[in-house]
C-alpha cells in the first residue's frame, strides 16, 4: 500500500461540481470517460486531454479554494470520471470529504485515488502505466499565459469577445431549434458577435450582447461547444483568430476554467 502524495479537503458539493465542470458533465450529458489531474505546488489542474480531441479542457483550482491542501510532491492521476462521481454520491457526506492521491514515495503517477467521508472511505485504482500517457497531449498549459490564449508560435490571439453564458445559450438554443443544422456558428464581424443560423425551414439572425475587439472570424463548432456552454455560468471570454481554435475562458477568485474547441 502506498502513501498520500497529495490531498485536499472540501465540501462534497464543491468536489462534485469541480469534477463535473472539468469533465463537462452537465445538463444530462455524459462526462468524458477519464480525467487527468495534476497536483503541483499550490494548484490542482487538468492539464491534458486525449490526442486529436476536438474539445480540450484546462482548468486550475488554487489551494485557497480548499479547506485543507497538502502536497509533498507533484503527482498526476488518471481516473474514471463516472466512478468518482458515483462514489462521491454514495459516500453521502454532509460536511467535508478528503480526496487523496496515493502512490509510492517519489512516484510521478498516483496508483490510487482515495475518497474519505465521515464514516466511510473508497479507494479507486488509477491508470498508472506510463505507456498509456503516450496518447495524452499536455500542450494546453503552454498555450495560456497571463490569461491569454496564445497561437502555436506564442503570439496573442487577435480576436477577443467578452460576453455571458446566457448569450451563448441563445446561440445553442437557436441551433437546436432549427431543423437541419448540426453545428454551432460563432461569428465576429464589424465589432459584433453575430448569430446566423440557416436551416431547412427557418433562418435566424441576431446580434448577441458582447464586447468585441480584433478581426472578424467565423467558426463552425461541434457538440463540444454546447457542452461547454451548458456547464458554465456568468461571464466568459472567447479568444480566437482567423484559422485558429476557439478558447472559452471563465475566471473566478479561486479557479480558472479554459476550454479549447477546434472548428469542424
Amino acid at each position: 500500500m502506498g502513501e498520500e502524495l497529495a490531498a485536499f479537503e472540501a465540501s462534497p458539493s464543491f468536489v462534485d461540481s469541480a469534477v463535473r465542470t472539468a469533465a463537462l458533465a452537465g445538463d444530462g450529458t455524459e462526462p468524458h470517460d477519464e480525467m487527468l489531474v495534476r497536483v503541483r505546488d499550490d494548484i490542482v489542474e487538468t492539464p491534458a486531454s486525449a490526442a486529436d480531441s476536438t474539445q480540450t479542457s484546462y482548468c486550475t483550482l488554487h489551494a485557497d479554494a480548499f479547506e485543507v491542501f497538502t502536497a509533498t510532491q507533484s503527482v498526476v492521476a488518471l481516473f474514471p470520471v463516472s466512478d468518482v462521481l458515483g462514489w462521491l454520491d454514495w459516500l453521502d457526506v454532509e460536511s467535508t470529504i478528503r480526496v487523496a492521491f496515493v502512490g509510492e514515495p517519489g512516484a510521478k503517477v498516483a496508483s490510487e485515488l482515495r475518497l474519505t467521508g465521515e464514516d466511510a472511505a473508497v479507494t479507486l485504482d488509477c491508470v498508472d502505466d506510463p505507456t498509456l500517457f503516450d496518447d495524452v497531449e499536455f500542450w494546453l498549459p503552454d498555450r495560456f499565459r497571463d490569461g491569454q490564449f496564445l497561437t502555436a508560435d506564442g503570439g496573442r490571439m487577435p480576436t477577443r469577445v467578452e460576453t455571458t453564458v446566457a448569450e451563448l445559450e441563445r446561440l445553442v438554443t437557436a441551433v437546436e431549434q432549427t431543423a437541419g443544422v448540426e453545428s454551432y456558428p460563432v461569428s465576429v464581424s464589424g465589432g459584433l458577435l453575430e448569430l446566423t443560423v440557416e436551416g431547412e425551414t427557418s433562418t435566424v439572425r441576431a446580434d448577441l450582447q458582447a464586447t468585441v475587439e480584433g478581426p472578424g472570424v467565423t467558426h463552425q463548432l461541434g457538440q463540444g461547444f454546447a457542452r461547454v456552454v451548458r456547464t458554465l455560468d456568468g461571464e466568459v471570454t472567447l479568444q480566437t483568430g482567423p484559422g485558429e481554435p476557439l478558447a472559452v475562458v471563465h475566471e473566478a477568485d479561486h479557479f480558472t476554467l479554459r476550454f479549447v474547441l477546434q472548428p469542424v
